[in-house]
């Protein structure tokens, strides 16, 4: 709600109780109950809804708000559940139906902030009911559609580990897929309303899982030197300037659970159980991307057997890489680069590399979590339609080359694989659903 941030600080005027609530000269029969106060959408950078109905048409109402608890403070109507100082909005008047609303916008970077609301109807005297809100984070993801099709899975040059053969036709169905990997910022939303929900536990500075099999999540800046996840010990944020680059340091299972809640704020059915990290491949919900799905998609194209999407051979304007001479090659470990970056603005200056799909970052960048079990000889018997992967194993499979692999490892063949409770400075992921 507007007036909620300013600079990132929350700010805001103390009022007293009888300025905020200014009786008003309309007169007008008192409603049968009193006003009832309801939110929609409280969910930064969205507009929110505020309505109090049970009121006369052209009755005053007025509404507002605290960031500093629940009171109850003494008023002329009564006992206000707010906490000064208060936020103030301009009054209110009820149409025809006898509803007041107005809408206001929420700043961006607010998910996880607790807010009270109250509601007074002025003309009457009588008090809304109170409501506690936590403001939502936004989990709006670019998403793009790949369409189902047929390709010849694997090393077509020659070039790759035994693992990467043999060339084996692969059809899967159409599937939605995140255009870029999931960044610091949005998981860093997901961490602060896992946590509010008692989800998620920190211990030696390691998000763990609550609950369920009680696996590792992801690293913190006081565990890692490498993660971008700071914790304040009660809440999340992350490394200034890091906002938009990739998720790093995080389990495969700390992306299996961001998947669930990500589902479940999308109005979807979470794909994994908690207590096993079974996928469930019929739910709507998001996962991770099969390892023939992710091939799939990273080839941009049912036809394209090249090493890259975009070709044979690489220079520096095509993905971050080792050494590969973007301006983030600079910074400390890891050097990633933000989420797009090579969209044509890029750095050593290039053309836009989002493949036939409008996918980035498929080569490079980040090594991405895959659902599979890795098996070095899985393809000699891998199914020909939508393969998940092994039923078992040890090791969970990665795709996608990254900041600090050399060209031969962002190749769209590259396999590789490591303890999906392993957490490093150069694996991330994306998320797929086939809602």
């Amino acid at each position: 709600m507007e007036d909620l941030v300013s600079n990132g600080i929350m700010k805001m005027r103390l009022i007293s109780a009888v300025a905020l609530f200014l009786a008003s000269s309309t007169t007008s029969a008192f409603p049968a109950q009193n006003p009832d106060l309801a939110i929609f959408d409280l969910t930064e950078g969205k507009d929110t809804t505020v309505e109090v109905s049970n009121n006369n048409p052209g009755d005053i109402v007025r509404v507002a708000a605290s960031l500093h608890g629940p009171g109850p403070t003494s008023t002329i109507f009564g006992m206000v559940d707010l906490t000064p100082p208060w936020m103030n909005f301009p009054p209110l008047v009820a149409d025809a139906a006898g509803v007041a609303s107005m809408t206001k916008s929420v700043p961006a970077g607010t998910a996880g902030v607790p807010v009270w609301i109250q509601a007074v109807n002025v003309s009457s005297g009588l008090l809304s009911n109170s409501l506690a809100e936590v403001i939502a984070p936004d989990a709006s993801i670019d998403v793009v559609f790949v369409p189902a099709g047929t390709f010849v899975m694997g090393d077509h040059f020659g070039v790759g580990r035994p693992d990467e053969l043999p060339l084996h036709s692969v059809t899967v169905d159409g599937f939605w897929m995140d255009q870029f990997e999931v960044t610091n910022a949005v998981y860093a939303n997901y961490l602060n309303a896992a946590y509010a929900a008692g989800e998620v536990t920190v211990t030696s500075n390691v998000v763990y899982q609550v609950g369920g099999a009680g696996q590792v999540i992801c690293s913190t800046t006081l565990s890692s030197i490498f993660s971008r996840i700071v914790w304040s010990g009660s809440d999340f944020s992350v490394t200034p300037g890091k906002e938009d680059h990739p998720m790093v340091d995080v389990s495969w299972y700390g992306s299996c659970a961001y998947a669930n809640w990500r589902s479940v704020q999308e109005g979807l059915t979470p794909c994994y159980d908690p207590l096993t990290w079974g996928c469930n491949f019929a739910a709507d919900g998001l996962r991770l991307p099969t390892e023939a799905e992710w091939e799939y998609a990273a080839r941009g194209g049912a036809a394209t057997a090249t090493q890259y999407h975009w070709g044979n051979t690489i220079n520096d304007s095509h993905a971050n890489y080792f050494d590969s001479g973007d301006p983030f090659e600079s910074d400390p470990d890891p050097k990633t680069t933000p989420v797009g970056y090579y969209d044509g603005n890029q750095i050593p200056a290039g053309v836009d590399m989002a493949n036939a799909y409008g996918l980035y970052d498929m080569s490079g960048n980040m090594v991405e979590w895959c659902n599979d079990w890795y098996d070095a000889a899985y393809y000699a018997s891998s199914p020909a339609v939508n393969p998940t992967g092994p039923a078992t194993g040890t090791f969970k499979v990665t795709r996608g080359g990254s900041w600090d692999r050399t060209p031969i490892g962002l190749r769209s063949a590259w396999r590789a694989f490591i303890f999906p409770f392993f957490r490093f400075m150069s694996n991330g992921f994306r998320l797929v659903s086939v809602r």
